[in-house]
């Protein structure tokens, strides 16, 4: 291997940890953002149960 071939692996495998590093970024940002979704749903859910709950009590 000559030096100019070890530079330039040693070069893509620097931007391959990173490039790694940045998705594992990504992954934990969208896990927290589908937990966020997921309580909004469930809440939302909820809600429109009582809402409805209580249009079928008052209105018989």
């Amino acid at each position: 291997m000559t030096e100019e071939e070890a530079k330039r692996l040693r070069y893509e495998n620097a931007y391959l940890k990173n490039r790694c590093t940045q998705l594992e970024t990504s992954i934990t940002d969208l896990d927290a953002q589908l937990a966020r979704a997921s309580q909004r749903e469930e809440r939302s859910e909820g809600k429109r149960g009582r809402w409805h709950l209580n249009l079928m009590s008052g209105g018989q």
